[in-house]
């Protein structure tokens, strides 16, 4: 949670809406709890200001069911992608050199060497796992 900035224990027993702006979560129930209600999940991508400034999150989420099948809670995974969406941004940039490079001579050793590197890149970025009451969304775990 501190990635939104936000200590875990100030969250637990809060709506979730309460996070984010206004216009931002009047967007997300639009397009997205519909979908939640109808398919039971749904994955987007959502610009958001934090404490940082603006940042790129991944947002994953799924009703969670008893056993005669009414929503109970509704887990979401939050990855801020910020990051890698730069990294990736750059790696293509560098493929495209590269490929230009290795097809006017053969660096195809050096070609491999940076693809393997390129891979560590892609590995970091933060994430945090939200349970939340699906009645009333109220955030009842944090796991980050």
């Amino acid at each position: 949670m501190e990635m939104l900035g936000f200590q875990t224990h100030d969250v637990i027993r809060r709506r979730i809406f309460e996070l984010a702006p206004n216009e931002e979560v009047e967007k997300f129930r639009k397009e997205h709890l519909q979908s939640l209600a109808k398919n039971g999940q749904f994955t987007t991508e959502m610009n958001m200001t934090t404490f940082k400034g603006q940042a790129l999150f991944s947002i994953k989420a799924a009703l969670v069911r008893n056993s005669r099948g009414k929503s109970t809670n509704v887990v979401v995974s939050v990855r801020d992608i910020t990051t890698q969406r730069m990294y990736e941004q750059r790696l293509l940039t560098i493929n495209r050199i590269v490929t230009e490079l290795v097809q006017i001579h053969d660096l195809r050793t050096i070609y491999q060497s940076i693809l393997l590197s390129s891979e560590e890149l892609l590995g970091s970025a933060a994430s945090v796992i939200i349970l939340i009451e699906s009645n009333h969304g109220t955030i009842t775990h944090v796991h980050s």
